[in-house]
């Protein structure tokens, strides 16, 4: 569980001896994308996924270090 700064217990009144796990529980965060290290991974986890060969392409991500699936819109 991620630890809470001093400050901010301050500023909710909280215990400054307490983790307070409850209070990161309900917060929501956003979904990132699942990236992968090399080609031969990425298209496993798309035809995982049900995706067709020519329905998707790997896209660079991360300063071009990891590989992201991204969907080609049919129209």
């Amino acid at each position: 569980m991620k630890k809470i700064h001093g400050r901010h217990k301050r500023l909710k009144g909280l215990s400054r001896t307490k983790r307070h796990g409850f209070y990161l529980n309900n917060i929501k965060r956003h979904k990132r994308p699942k990236t992968f290290h090399t080609e031969q991974s990425a298209n496993a986890a798309a035809e995982k996924l049900g995706l067709k060969q020519g329905s998707y392409t790997l896209v660079p991500a991360k300063k071009n270090k990891k590989l992201m699936i991204k969907v080609i819109e049919q129209k």
